[in-house]
C-alpha cells in the first residue's frame, strides 16, 4: 500500500483493518445508554423480561410475491435477545453484537394488529434461522 494512503488513514480506520482481539467477552446482561438488556437465559424465571427487541431498518424489499422490483422501505423486526457478544479493538474501541431470533414480520405470519390496535408478534413464526447464508442474526 501506498505510504501516503497509509498516513492519510484515520488512526480508527487503522485499528478496524486490523480486527478484533482473538478473544471476545459474553454477557448475559448490558447496560447500554439507560436501558437494560438481557439474555433469553437470564430472564428465565425473572418477573421481568428484558430480553425483547425491537428496531426499524431501512431495508431493500419487494412489496409483494410477484413483485421483483427492490424498493427502499422502513421494515419493523422484532426479537429476543440470545446472546451478547463485545469485540474488543485494542482498547482504541468496542463493538457490542446482540444475537437475536427475529419474528417473520410479514402480515398474517407472524405479526399482526389486535381490536386495540396493538402489535402482536408470534415467536413460533421464525425468519433468518441461518439456513441460508445471507441469514444475520446479529445487530450492533
Amino acid at each position: 500500500m501506498n505510504p501516503e494512503t497509509i498516513n492519510s488513514m484515520s488512526t480508527d480506520l487503522k485499528f478496524l483493518a486490523r480486527g478484533p482481539l482473538d478473544n471476545a467477552r459474553r454477557f448475559t446482561a448490558y447496560n447500554i445508554n439507560g436501558f437494560k438488556f438481557r439474555t433469553l437465559t437470564r430472564d428465565e424465571g425473572l418477573r421481568t423480561q428484558n430480553s425483547g427487541v425491537f428496531l426499524t431498518s431501512n431495508t431493500a424489499c419487494v412489496s409483494s410475491t410477484v413483485d421483483r422490483n427492490l424498493r427502499q422501505a422502513d421494515l419493523s423486526y422484532y426479537g429476543k435477545l440470545e446472546d451478547i457478544i463485545e469485540l474488543n479493538y485494542y482498547g482504541r474501541f468496542k463493538v457490542v453484537l446482540f444475537k437475536c431470533k427475529w419474528v417473520d414480520t410479514t402480515r398474517e405470519r407472524g405479526y399482526k394488529k389486535d381490536q386495540w390496535n396493538f402489535n402482536c408478534v408470534n415467536f413460533d413464526r421464525l425468519i433468518h434461522i441461518g439456513n441460508r447464508e445471507e441469514h444475520e442474526p446479529y445487530i450492533e
